[in-house]
């Protein structure tokens, strides 16, 4: 019995020892995406005979924006969505413009986005009255959408 249980050990020395192995696979997708984030505000100022509102004019400031995406062909745009104040109603024409370093223009309402990453983006807002506007608090509000 003894031979046997040497025999047996000397065996398993010899055998060759087989390994096991199996493929671990991995997946994934890349999807392009676009973001804004609103940085500020922007301030109206009429001019002298109160028949316009603007951030453009003396003392009004562009809103702000940082658009940023991972692929190329998207499309910014930019709607109003209100305008609101004593004599708001009166308003004969509105326009919000978007710009972005040299795309700049009044009455541009979208910017090709045509490479990935940040884009520094400012939004203006133009309204005007022939019979003026009346003394009081306006606000505007503007919606920024990036789509493919």
């Amino acid at each position: 019995m003894n031979k046997l249980v040497k025999l047996a050990a000397a065996a398993m020395v010899l055998v060759p020892f087989q390994a096991n192995a199996q493929v671990v696979n991995f997946g994934g997708s890349v999807t392009n995406t676009c973001t804004v984030t609103v940085l500020s505000g922007g301030t109206l100022a009429p001019d002298a005979g109160n028949n316009n509102l603007s951030s453009t004019l003396t003392g009004g400031s562009a809103g702000t924006a940082t658009v940023a995406s991972t692929g190329p062909d998207f499309t910014l745009s930019v709607a109003a969505t209100s305008f609101a104040g004593p004599s708001a109603a009166d308003s004969t024409s509105s326009t919000f413009d978007v710009t972005s370093g040299p795309n700049s223009g009044t009455g541009v309402t979208s910017l090709a986005l045509t490479t990935a990453g940040s884009n520094d983006v400012d939004v203006d807002y133009y309204a005007s009255s022939a019979a003026g506007f009346s003394t009081g608090a306006y606000t505007s509000q503007a919606t920024l959408t990036c789509s493919e």
